[in-house]
This record gives C-alpha cells, sequence and structure tokens, in this order.
C-alpha cells in the first residue's frame, strides 16, 4: 500500500496551521516580566541576583544597582517561587538583603524604606496570596509553606576537665567553665534526639501549621500557591494518600494543566 498523499494546496494549508499553532504555543509558555525594584536603606551600588526554576531549567541574571534602584526584565511562562539577592560592593550578602516571592509575566514592584526583606511586593497575584499564608502561620514552624523546614535547637554538653586539650576545646568552639568544664555546643537537626516534651510540642505546632496550610489550600484552590504548597506537604511525606488526593482533586482545572502542575501531577 502506498503512504497517503495530499494535493499540495492541502499540505501548505496544514502547514500553516501547525505554525499557528505552534507560535501560539510559546507565547502562552513565554511572556514578558519587568521587576522594579526601589530599597532605600541598601547600598546605593553593588549587584542584585535574580534566581527561578523556568520551564527549561534555571535562570539566573543579574543586574547593577544604581541609587538603590533596579529592574528586571525576561520571559517566563507562569508564577513561579523566585529569590533576589543583594550583595554590596564588597561580596557581602546579609539576611537582610534577600527575597522571596512568585515571579510572574506581568509587571511587579518591590518597594521598601527598610530592608529588602520586608519590601512590599506590588503586581504579583501569587506573591501576595503567598502573604496570606504567611499570616496565617506567623509564629509556626511552617514560616515557608513551600519548605519544609527542619527545627534546630542547641544541645550543650558538658565534658569532665582534663578529658580534652586546649587545642581540642578551641576546636570545638567551646569555652573553659569555673569548674574547669567545657561546654560543647552541636545543632540538632532530628527532633527525635530531644526530650520527649519538647518532641510532643514540635510535632503539636507543625500539626497546627499543617492544618492551617491545609485549609488555605481549600479555600484558594485557584492559587498556585496552592498548588506549591500541596506538592511539598506531598514530597516531605507530611500527607496522607487519603488527605491528598481529595486536595488535588479540588485544584482548579488551570493549575493541574499548567505548565509547573503537569511536572507536579504527571499529568499529560
Amino acid at each position: 500500500m502506498y503512504p497517503r498523499r495530499y494535493p499540495m494546496k492541502y499540505n501548505f494549508t496544514f502547514t500553516i496551521l501547525l505554525l499557528i499553532c505552534f507560535s501560539a504555543t510559546l507565547l502562552a509558555q513565554d511572556k514578558d516580566y519587568t521587576i522594579s525594584a526601589s530599597v532605600k536603606k541598601h547600598p546605593s551600588k553593588g549587584m542584585a541576583y535574580l534566581q527561578y526554576e523556568g520551564l527549561n531549567g534555571k535562570i539566573v541574571d543579574s543586574v547593577a544597582i544604581e541609587g538603590g534602584s533596579f529592574t528586571f526584565k525576561g520571559k517566563v511562562d507562569e508564577p513561579r517561587p523566585a529569590s533576589i539577592v543583594i550583595k554590596e560592593p564588597g561580596g557581602k550578602v546579609a539576611a537582610q538583603h534577600m527575597i522571596k516571592f512568585y515571579i510572574e509575566p506581568l509587571d511587579i514592584a518591590i518597594n521598601s524604606k527598610m530592608m529588602l526583606s520586608t519590601a512590599d511586593i506590588m503586581g504579583s497575584p501569587a506573591s501576595a496570596d503567598r502573604k496570606k499564608m504567611d499570616k496565617l502561620l506567623l509564629g509556626d514552624n511552617f514560616a515557608q509553606p513551600e519548605k519544609v523546614q527542619v527545627v534546630q535547637t542547641t544541645q550543650i554538653v558538658a565534658v569532665p576537665a582534663g578529658s580534652m586539650p586546649p587545642r581540642a576545646i578551641s576546636q570545638s568552639r567551646g569555652r573553659p567553665m569555673p569548674s574547669g568544664q567545657v561546654i560543647n555546643r552541636r545543632v540538632i537537626t532530628d527532633i527525635n534526639e530531644l526530650p520527649y516534651e519538647m518532641q510532643s510540642a514540635i510535632r503539636a505546632m507543625r500539626d497546627e501549621a499543617k492544618g492551617k496550610v491545609l485549609q488555605f489550600i481549600k479555600d484558594h484552590p485557584d492559587s498556585f500557591v496552592s498548588m506549591y504548597a500541596l506538592n511539598s506537604l506531598w514530597e516531605a511525606k507530611r500527607l496522607t494518600y487519603a488527605e491528598y488526593i481529595p486536595l488535588l482533586n479540588g485544584l482548579s482545572e488551570n493549575l493541574v494543566r499548567s505548565n509547573q502542575g503537569k511536572v507536579m501531577f504527571g499529568v499529560k
């Protein structure tokens, strides 16, 4: 059997339709964004670095700061978690020089009279939703819903005098006590190492925070913040299958079939 052939005019028409569909797909994936930032208390000069996961991998951009202001321009397909870091002329970076937000194909303004970390973000609906969630979680261990934080504490260990040489004491960053003992500090990242009472209190706080996140997801089924928060809880194994499926089914079709939704939930 010979392959089926079409007259030239139909081939031409079909090619035009393909090009139109392909162009429409590209336009749907990438749209312009502009981020205009002004932070009065930061260095008038230096560099600002923008970072986020784009459609085809990690995106890193940088611009020079002039008079405490800077602007980023580019393309992005849909709201995605992003961060901006400011480096002073000497290369110094401090916590107040960083901010996390959602980059979107819109005009976004970041303004602060004080620190970048406390700046107001305008023009980004996803960032506004993130702020609503943060208010729900204020004071809880889930200060950042996209990333499950590990509770950290300090364990103090008393070492009998004479059991450690002076050099070991200095390397352990301990300090001599009046009794001749040394206090050695280390960070605990596993709550199972803590006393039972502290474990119970921390788990109770985490469960309360989790309940607030789940309620936010139910109340905001069309928010990209809900989608990212749900995926983070699932990836961190903080949800049972019975909890996860109703929340997933409750998300809007636009979210589930977004570019990132397809990656997270395996939708074709």
